[in-house]
């Protein structure tokens, strides 16, 4: 579990997202699992704000991408980007494909949104 944080005291639709530092810390864990098991150990996500790759992955697969792998679920949101996520950018996304340990990302925020993509071989629920 991450703590993807609230808002940015600049209103109440400006989402934070998880930090740099929380990254560092991500990466430094899952290296450690790995260095005691002397493998890549599989691992899952959970946080409350979704990444801005969820936003990507979801809008790719409306424009009929191959990037993306449809699991299940629709996504109802009535917001204008149908992901409410942050826009500022997260580099825990990239830091997960790059040491291939996370295998799936749950997400909460959007009550109306329950799909299931998979995005450069990560899943995104």
């Amino acid at each position: 579990m991450i703590d993807s944080n609230a808002y940015t005291g600049n209103g109440i639709n400006d989402y934070d997202y998880i930090h740099d530092d929380q990254v560092e810390w991500y990466k430094q864990n899952v290296e450690r699992l790995n260095a005691r098991e002397a493998r890549t150990v599989d691992s899952m996500a959970y946080f409350h704000i979704p990444l801005q790759e969820c936003r990507t992955a979801y809008e790719l697969y409306v424009a009929g991408s191959d990037e993306v792998k449809y699991f299940f679920g629709r996504n109802d949101e009535k917001m204008i980007n149908k992901v409410c996520c942050s826009d500022y950018p997260s580099k825990l996304f990239d830091t997960m494909v790059e040491l291939n340990s996370t295998k799936a990302v749950f997400c909460g925020h959007d009550h109306y949104n329950n799909m299931s993509l998979e995005y450069r071989g990560i899943r995104l629920t």
